[in-house]
């Protein structure tokens, strides 16, 4: 048996053994209604087998190229809120009518457009490899290597928080590449730590690039479910806001910023009313002061504050690194301590830390923690021992203060908390539409599906009908060649019969003929026997009467002659009387021949074809027979062998 294609792992494997043995069960798996459907064929070259991954513009499938049979990452452009598509009837990409439908196709040319320039980073460290793209079923489609380690997120929420010197190393060869790429006009616009991929090889990749830039009024009433809360600055969320390299330090500052804390910092337009972030060396105080600097001012809400492109952010992340063995712990604590945090562990007191955790994960579905993933973990002791006394009285204030904004951090979570039942129960609101629209297409389709049947089948029966038809024709055709070839056959057989009658009757008529002739000769030999008794000599004429002239003796005519002569004269007309018994066959030959043609007409006589015979015509009166020219033809023939014996 031929081996099948785990659409889970793009592998081939038994049919017999039932699952993969990468655990990936085939036959249970069941795409969403707008996802393609695995198996299906893009480019007549790469396969799509299952969903790993979907954003607000486009959707990644793991992907087997046929030509090289290797595993691949299929990226599909498909906004969410702009297209849509049922693979119960196709594959094709339906896009909405007016604005939408504008800014779905214009997109789409960015997005291929981008493609083509950062395909010349294939080989760029940090960037993921671009292979191939192309436009298919209505949208397009770019082809990525398949990387094969785990995001920076799952190592977040496998390690709780990581140290800020890993981190930095884990976004050097980041920031080198996307460098690169925005000298080239190109931004990521969706930087977060799901996008960046750690391999099993060491090496680091950011994935996920071809965003759009352009955004409509409706798209960015929308961006609660296209953008990132946390990781993208203000600007994006507007639709004409001043995007640039400067969003992408935003957000390369706020991953930083989730993985060194464990914690997503507040989201910017929450920010814009009330900024009430916590310090980085605030939540980790293992983190050196200036590096929890420059990712502050990289997170700065105006773009003028911040840091404009990566460059900058990279040197001034090389000075902060270099400068961090100078700094006193025990000052770091001091810090710390005047903004709310314990000043022997380091941890943000409660109201701070439920602040900037717990007031995100009410709000948004894509924290990196929530209550299924077990308590959240807390920032680890710092090694470094106190060596100064903390001022008490400026610890109460700080407590006080964070105590009155912990209250006011309670009513925004209510309010939060209102916004999000709300977002909620709208969500669901569309969902039970979107059922219902998903039940009535499947209705449709069934009953498609069952006319579709039904004009088949009728198809079937008139092709049937056709065919029975023409089965019958072809044998009354047949049976009525073979009739007519049978009865042509009895008319040459009769055909034949006759003729060989009218032959065997000729052949009998020129044997009595024959017969006849030789009688007549024989008596003109008698009669000339009993003439040639005359007188030899004499020169005298003899006429004999009832003989053959060619018979006559050569003595009859010429009297005396020596015996060699009469040898000679004997051949002669041996000859001459040769020749004429052959004409006499000739011509009995062809009243024989004439007969059988007469024959012939006789049988293509209407009346033996079953038709009306044709009235015959009276005969014409014969015509008065000539003289004999026998006579005539003897004569000249004697004059010839008179002549030639005198010669």
């Amino acid at each position: 048996m031929a081996k099948k294609l785990c659409f889970g792992c793009m592998k081939y494997y038994e049919p017999d053994e039932g699952k993969c043995s990468c655990g990936f069960d085939n036959d249970a798996y069941q795409p969403a209604v707008h996802h393609l459907l695995p198996g299906t064929l893009l480019n007549n070259r790469y396969q799509v087998g299952r969903v790993i991954g979907e954003g607000g513009f486009g959707i990644t499938y793991v992907g087997f190229d046929t030509l090289f049979e290797i595993k691949v990452a299929i990226k599909e452009f498909f906004m969410s809120g702009f297209v849509n598509r049922n693979n119960t009837y196709a594959m094709d990409v339906q896009v909405s009518v007016g604005e939408n439908g504008q800014q779905f196709e214009a997109n789409r040319e960015k997005f291929l457009s981008e493609a083509r320039v950062l395909a010349k980073f294939a080989h760029e460290p940090g960037i993921v490899g671009i292979q191939d793209f192309f436009t298919a079923n209505n949208t397009a489609y770019i082809i990525m290597e398949y990387l094969d380690g785990e995001t920076l997120q799952q190592c977040i929420r496998r390690e709780g928080k990581l140290p800020w010197e890993r981190t930095l190393e884990i976004m050097d060869p980041i920031l080198k590449s996307l460098a690169k790429v925005h000298k080239q006009g190109i931004i990521h616009r969706d930087i977060s730590p799901d996008n960046i991929m750690l391999l099993e090889d060491g090496r680091v990749d950011l994935l996920d690039f071809g965003a759009a830039r352009e955004l409509s009024q409706r798209a960015a009433r929308g961006l609660s479910v296209i953008l990132k809360p946390g990781f993208a600055p203000e600007e994006q969320h507007r639709s004409k806001g001043d995007q640039g390299p400067w969003s992408d330090v935003y957000a390369l500052c706020a991953t930083m910023y989730c993985a060194i804390s464990g914690r997503i910092p507040d989201d910017a337009v929450e920010r814009l009313f009330e900024d009430n972030i916590v310090p980085l060396y605030a939540l980790e105080p293992s983190c050196p002061m200036a590096v929890s600097d420059v990712i502050m001012k990289g997170m700065a809400l105006r773009r003028q504050d911040r840091y404009q492109d990566v460059t900058e952010l990279s040197s001034a992340l090389k000075i902060a690194e270099n400068a961090a063995g100078t700094e006193d712990p025990a000052e770091r604590l001091k810090a710390a301590a005047a903004i709310g945090a314990h000043p022997e562990t380091g941890k943000v007191q409660a109201a701070v830390g439920k602040a900037v955790g717990d007031g995100n994960a009410t709000m948004y579905a894509e924290e990196i923690y929530d209550e299924s993933d077990g308590p959240m973990p807390q920032a680890v002791p710092s090694p470094e021992p106190q060596v100064h006394k903390i001022d008490r009285a400026a610890q109460a204030r700080a407590q006080q203060e964070a105590a009155a904004r912990a209250a006011q951090l309670k009513q925004q979570e209510a309010e939060a908390a209102a916004r999000a039942a709300e977002q909620r129960r709208q969500q669901e609101a569309e969902a039970a539409r979107r059922a219902a629209e998903e039940r009535e297409e499947a209705e449709k389709a069934a009953l498609a599906r069952k006319r579709y049947a039904a004009e088949q089948a009728r198809k079937q029966q008139e092709a049937e009908a056709a065919a029975r038809a023409a089965r019958l024709k072809q044998q009354q055709e047949t049976e009525a060649a073979a009739r007519a070839a049978e009865q042509r056959r009895q008319q040459d057989a009769e055909a034949a019969r006759r003729a060989a009658g009218e032959q065997a009757e000729a052949a009998r008529l020129k044997k009595a003929a024959e017969q006849a002739a030789d009688a007549r000769r024989e008596a003109a030999r008698a009669a000339g026997a009993g003439v040639s008794q005359n007188v030899p000599g004499s020169g005298e004429w003899h006429e004999v009467q009832d003989a053959d002239p060619l018979e006559i003796p050569r003595t009859m005519l010429l009297g005396k002659e020596d015996e060699q002569t009469a040898q000679v004269r004997r051949q002669r007309t041996a000859a001459v009387n040769e020749a004429f018994r052959e004409k006499q066959q000739q011509e009995a030959a062809a009243k024989a021949a004439r007969a059988a043609r007469q024959g012939t007409a006789q049988q293509n006589h209407p009346a033996a074809k079953g038709q009306a015979p044709v009235k015959p015509q009276p005969a014409a009166a014969p015509e008065k027979k000539k003289g004999s020219i026998l006579p005539i033809i003897i004569v000249i023939i004697i004059v010839l062998i008179v002549i030639f014996f005198f010669l």
